[in-house]
């Protein structure tokens, strides 16, 4: 197994249905935390970002798509991984930048990580995630969608909602 750098991406698959004119997003209940979540991984010493979430997105999923590199950057504890110890002390924390994938089909191949998935939309996609800044993520995802498919002017779509703590 080959071991990863101290940066972290995450995926967040999505389906165009167009002749129900709507936009799906999968979500993967992670076996270790049991919260829904979008797909996740480390980056590969010298790979970038982008390969990683391809490569990434074929271990844990079976299948790679489109994908468009978002401005959402998180940034992670390392402690949270089960590989920290295997980074620089001066390391403390790990960025994770996020990523949308378009699957030209609602097929998923699940590996051992998750228990489950499932497709749904926007508005149950944000209610369901449970880290918020998957949620910042899939908020701007959506966003750029609607904008590039429909037109629409994100700003004026809004998820009113008491996230913030």
């Amino acid at each position: 197994m080959e071991k990863n750098d101290a940066r972290q991406i995450l995926i967040l698959p999505y389906y165009i249905d167009k002749s129900e004119d709507k936009l799906y997003y999968a979500l993967f209940k992670s076996k270790d935390t049991e919260v829904w979540m979008g797909v996740s991984g480390g980056c590969h010493f010298g790979e970038d970002y982008e390969k990683a979430a391809i490569r990434e997105a074929e271990e844990e999923i079976g299948f790679s798509g489109d994908i468009l590199q978002l401005d959402t950057v998180a940034y992670i504890r390392k402690d949270i991984f089960y590989n920290f110890k295997d980074w620089n002390d001066d390391i403390l924390v790990i960025p994770q930048v996020y990523f949308g994938m378009q699957l030209k089909k609602k097929l998923i191949a699940l590996n051992d990580e998750f228990i489950e998935f499932i497709w749904v939309d926007f508005e149950s996609a944000y209610k369901m995630l449970f880290f918020q800044n998957n949620k910042t993520a899939i908020w701007e995802l959506n966003a750029r969608l609607l904008k590039k498919l429909k037109g629409k002017d994100f700003l004026n779509y809004r998820v009113f909602s008491i996230d913030c703590v």
